[in-house]
Formats: structure tokens, C-alpha cells, sequence
């Protein structure tokens, strides 16, 4: 089976998974649906173009963790003025005051994070070298999760055969971090299965998918 392997490594990443509140967390990996939307900046796809949801339902998904980070917080505020808002009954409920109706946000990062990420096919179309063109020269300016978080090295995307996603992180070489027992996060059911709210479906919704974590060389 072929995987398609690629880096992810910056300053600051940052991978929410509850991104609409006051505090906006972090994953302490890459999630799917963050890992969906660098695909689709390199591939060029725009926020609500179908094919993103499409790219969500064929492709597997697992994670390396080569270094965790340190979790950080910033504190932010910023305003919006009553022009800016489209939804009359949005608008409504809003209290705002002049010169605009100021929130405050905590927003959480991972902190020279390094992580190997691997997608694959679920059903064969011969479509991973396309990806892997598009990550080599994309299309718009691809981030960390957001758009402040920037890569700090080259992802180096690979196509590997291999019989296991386990092997193709093996084929792929020991990531540049000297550390025993890295964390893999595969798309799943496996042991101690956890269901995270990550799987993307129409109007940028989400629900649950299954994903379990073993340790490599463990």
C-alpha cells in the first residue's frame, strides 16, 4: 500500500479543536481536519469548495509525535463594529458599545512542536502524487494551523510502499529528533480507542472519528 509522508515543524502550531470560544485550545498533535485544510491550501482550494469534504472521506490519517512542544497561552482582544456582522440576528443579540464590541480571547499553541504526518487512500485513485506535487509548490500559503504559524523547515514529502502505516513511519526514517518511543495517533479502532470531533462533513461541520495511539519501537 502506498503512504504519502510529509513534516511538520514550526515556531508556534496550533490545532483546535473547540476554536469558536473565548479559549481556544490546542491538540497536542495535528489534527485531521488541520492536516485536510493544508492539503487543500496546496492543492488550492477554497473555504466551502465540496472537494474539501471529499478529501476528509478518502483519505486515512495518522500522526507521529517527533517532538510535543511546549504549551503556550496569548491573551488577545479584538473588536468588531456592527457593520462587520451579516447575520441580522447575530447582531442583535451583540451588545455593542463604541467605538465596537471588544471580546477577549486566550489562544493556545505548541511550542517548537515536530511532527511527522502520514495520509493514505481508502479506496485506490492513484491521487498521492498530485498531493505531493501540490505540498512541493502549493498554490496559497500553506501555515501550522493557523495562519501566524509558519513551517520553520521543509515538510519533505515522500510516497512510501509499505504493508502497515507503522512501516511506512519506519521506511520513512527516524525523524530528525533523537527520541525513544514517539507517539503515533492512527485513524481507527485499535486499543484504547478514543473518538475526537475532527471528522469533517458539509457546511464546515464536524462529529466524531475514531483514532487510537501507540508507541513506536514500544
Amino acid at each position: 500500500m502506498k503512504y504519502l509522508l510529509f513534516m511538520f515543524r514550526g515556531p508556534l502550531q496550533s490545532w483546535g479543536l473547540d476554536a469558536c470560544k473565548e479559549t481556544r485550545t490546542t491538540s497536542d498533535h495535528p489534527t485531521k481536519s488541520g492536516v485536510i485544510g493544508y492539503l487543500s491550501l496546496c492543492l488550492g482550494l477554497i473555504r466551502g469548495d465540496e472537494n474539501i469534504c471529499d478529501l476528509n472521506s478518502i483519505l486515512g490519517y495518522a500522526c507521529r509525535t517527533d517532538l510535543p512542544g511546549r504549551p503556550i497561552e496569548d491573551y488577545c482582544t479584538f473588536t468588531i463594529h456592527p457593520e462587520d456582522i451579516q447575520n441580522e440576528k447575530k447582531r442583535k443579540k451583540m451588545d455593542f458599545s463604541d467605538p465596537g464590541y471588544t471580546k477577549q480571547v486566550y489562544k493556545h499553541y505548541l511550542e517548537q512542536a515536530a511532527f511527522t504526518i502520514c495520509v493514505w487512500e481508502k479506496e485506490s485513485m492513484e491521487i498521492l502524487d498530485e498531493f505531493r506535487k501540490a505540498i512541493l509548490t502549493p498554490t496559497f500559503l500553506p501555515y501550522l494551523g493557523r495562519k501566524s504559524c509558519r513551517f520553520s523547515s521543509h515538510p519533505f514529502p515522500k510516497i512510501i510502499e509499505a504493508d502497515s502505516v507503522e512501516e511506512a513511519f519506519k521506511k520513512y526514517g527516524p525523524s530528525m529528533v533523537i527520541r525513544r518511543n514517539k507517539a503515533l495517533y492512527i485513524e481507527g479502532v485499535g486499543q484504547d480507542t478514543r473518538y475526537v470531533m475532527d471528522d469533517m462533513f458539509k457546511d464546515r461541520g464536524f462529529r466524531k472519528r475514531p483514532e487510537y495511539m501507540v508507541l513506536e519501537g514500544a
